[in-house]
């Protein structure tokens, strides 16, 4: 989908394309974006399972996983077989089935979240995805999240991403970030996130969630420093399909505006929102 935003899809084109997304009910975009990234995480395990017969659905899963767990890949491997029934070694979970017990545990603990990654096709235009990530007010403390963490996710403390924990989800095998408001370079811009958030539906058939503004989702995507799984190229791309899928005329300027000078970033807004075309 990034292509549809590209400087060579005819203007028309663009239109077109971008009109019939926005159609859509927003769950229905963050849907496409789930499958596809199952889509993409499938057709590589099939790929591994052509390439190398020997091996069965948990190794070829891990072979797409390898440089991206790296010292963790031998203990994943481990849990990931002790917890997961046979038959969802080789499969793609329904999102349900990954962020609702995962808010519950955090909402369990009183710690409230946002999703990050989920928001941005809930908004703009969707793309598979890289991870799962989420604002959240702190951290759980790790005594009492172990208890309460679903079996299908694993802590992962070899990540070495302070202040960020990093889960992975054993059977799409995607990272699950969490980052919270209170410590870190981002803390600002994360506390930006949590106080914007409205209960929209994220997801299809099920009850509303809370999600962050198009405004603080925007400077997130602008003004995030440190390590993101989404290349500058993806999130200028993010950035951009939400501004317009979200038109001008239903985005909240002067709240954004105002929004990046309390963040400091307002230059650097102002210098993406002259490279988009757009007329602001």
């Amino acid at each position: 989908m990034e292509a549809l935003l590209s400087a060579d899809t005819p203007l028309e084109t663009e239109r077109v394309w971008l009109g019939m997304l926005r159609a859509l009910p927003p769950a229905r975009r963050v849907a496409m974006a789930w499958n596809w990234t199952g889509s993409a995480i499938n057709i590589g395990r099939l790929n591994a399972l052509t390439q190398h017969p020997e091996i069965d659905a948990h190794e070829a899963a891990l072979s797409r996983v390898r440089f991206r767990y790296g010292d963790a890949l031998e203990r994943l491997s481990e849990e990931r077989r002790r917890r997961l029934p046979d038959a969802e070694l080789g499969s793609f979970p329904p999102l349900q089935e990954v962020l609702w017990p995962l808010l519950s545990a955090l909402e369990a603990l009183q710690i409230t979240a946002v999703p990050l990654s989920l928001a941005i096709p809930f908004y703009g235009v969707p793309r598979a995805l890289g991870e799962i990530s989420l604002a959240v007010e702190r951290l759980p403390e790790r005594a009492a999240w172990q208890q309460r963490l679903p079996e299908r996710f694993w802590l992962d403390e070899t990540a070495g991403a302070e202040p960020g924990l990093r889960l992975i989800e054993l059977q799409s095998l995607l990272p699950v970030w969490l980052w919270p408001a209170d410590s870190g370079n981002n803390a600002a811009l994360l506390q930006c996130l949590l106080d914007s958030r409205r209960v929209a539906p994220l997801l299809e058939e099920a009850p509303p969630l809370p999600v962050p503004s198009p405004e603080a989702l925007l400077l997130y995507l602008l003004a995030w420093r440190g390590e993101l799984r989404a290349t500058s190229d993806e999130r200028w791309y993010d950035f951009l399909g939400i501004l317009k899928m979200q038109q001008i005329a239903t985005l909240d300027l002067e709240r954004l505006r105002a929004l990046a000078r309390d963040l400091h970033c307002l230059p650097l807004l102002e210098e993406a929102l002259a490279r988009t075309g757009l007329d602001f």
